[in-house]
């Protein structure tokens, strides 16, 4: 199984992994402390205020072990996590209203395609094939976390944004939906990544890593 073991590939991959789990966290808590920062709770992350050090918002499971053991085991896919502030929804929506509750969902979202774009920008002035190779995973992942976490029937942000603009317009059809699936959120994320339904991510996130690639 490690014959073929790219030691310098899976520590590219690993690192583009933790650039894109650990920067979405850092943007989201940013987002989230200068716009409803009475409404956070950033005890999660071992301290009181917000902070830009990546090593607050790592996991030692989902941003350390997890990943690495995906690495070794040469996964088809790679997918991780970070700590997060907890932020209380409730307090959001009643102190700034739907608008800053669905500004905190898009932040993570805007994150990735933002990163994948500026990493395709230098692409072509990279000046050598492993930082290449790192931008495009970075790039990858990026954008198949976005379409993931965008993907209307998923529940995650998406599905959450969409919650709340329904709430806006005093309709529940999507919070309804997204409250019946959060309990099996990770047997949902199963049936969609092994069944046709993944193509409701793999069109447009191929389509956009074509591009920008």
């Amino acid at each position: 199984m490690f014959d073929s073991f790219d030691f310098i590939d899976a520590l590219l991959r690993y690192f583009a992994l933790l650039v894109t789990i650990l920067g979405c966290a850092i943007v989201y808590a940013y987002v989230a402390y200068r716009y409803a920062q009475d409404c956070v709770d950033t005890s999660s992350i071992s301290g009181a205020k917000i902070s830009f050090n990546p090593s607050r918002y790592f996991d030692p499971i989902g941003s350390g072990l997890f990943p690495a053991i995906m690495i070794l085991l040469q996964a088809p896919i790679m997918f991780g996590w970070s700590k997060n502030i907890f932020v209380d929804y409730s307090r959001v929506i009643s102190s700034y209203g739907f608008n800053s509750a669905i500004l905190l969902e898009s932040s993570g979202i805007f994150f990735h395609f933002f990163i994948a774009f500026l990493s395709s920008l230098f692409l072509d002035i990279s000046p050598n094939s492993q930082i290449t190779s790192f931008l495009q995973y970075i790039i990858l992942f990026n954008i198949f976390f976005a379409f993931i976490k965008l993907c209307p029937i998923l529940p995650y942000e998406g599905l959450r944004i969409l919650s709340y603009i329904g709430l806006k317009f005093q309709s529940d059809l999507f919070a309804r939906l997204y409250s019946f699936l959060a309990p099996y959120q990770i047997f949902v994320l199963l049936i969609v990544f092994f069944t046709p339904l993944n193509n409701l991510i793999l069109y447009p996130a191929l389509f956009v890593i074509g591009f920008l690639l």
